[in-house]
């Protein structure tokens, strides 16, 4: 390799390097990195044996866009991570709500374009896109008084678990035409 060579290779490598520290160091990989890393939040449903276990990880390098999953968990066994609706534009805060339906204890999420009934005794998942019929909600939806169980959220950067004891429900900023069941 000749001299002119070698100083244009270590040129290029030591630009690569200094645009990579600024790029590091930037606000724009606080945005690139959240695709890389799966975050998960645990809360447990007090008076029940439920665990509920919330992940994500992002699908956009540049969006808040996300792939999601819940897994419900009691003492005796560890539920199965079931995916959820994938989550287009940052849809949290998720609002967590009991029903104490007469099939059993449903967990209903609801966020800003998509609600998800798990009915916690099957550890099944059913999501709704908005504009779809959730048949469960509206045939119950007078029927059930629903219990404020805290909210997820994720805005901040950081999944977290917001229990109803530290904050009152979030009012949600609803898309494609959704609109407060209760």
């Amino acid at each position: 390799m000749n001299r002119k060579t070698a100083g244009c290779l270590f040129l290029a490598i030591a630009i690569s390097a200094l645009l990579l520290m600024l790029f590091v160091n930037s606000p724009y990989y606080q945005l690139f990195e959240h695709s890389f890393v799966t975050e998960t939040t645990d809360f447990r449903i007090s008076d029940t044996e439920f665990e509920i276990e919330h992940s994500r990880i992002g699908i956009h390098p540049m969006m808040a866009e996300y792939d999601r999953w819940i897994a419900v968990h009691t003492q005796d066994a560890r539920g199965e991570r079931q995916e959820m609706a994938v989550d287009t534009c940052g849809g949290y805060p998720i609002n967590c709500y009991l029903l104490d339906a007469p099939t059993g204890p449903i967990l209903y999420l609801d966020d800003a374009v998509s609600e998800h009934v798990i009915d916690l005794a099957r550890g099944t998942v059913s999501a709704y896109f908005a504009g779809e019929d959730c048949g469960y909600i509206r045939n119950h939806a007078r029927s059930v008084t629903p219990k404020y169980l805290g909210r997820l959220d994720g805005k901040a950067g950081k999944l977290r678990f917001i229990p109803q004891s530290e904050a009152a429900a979030t009012a949600i900023d609803y898309l494609f035409g959704r609109q407060r069941r209760w």
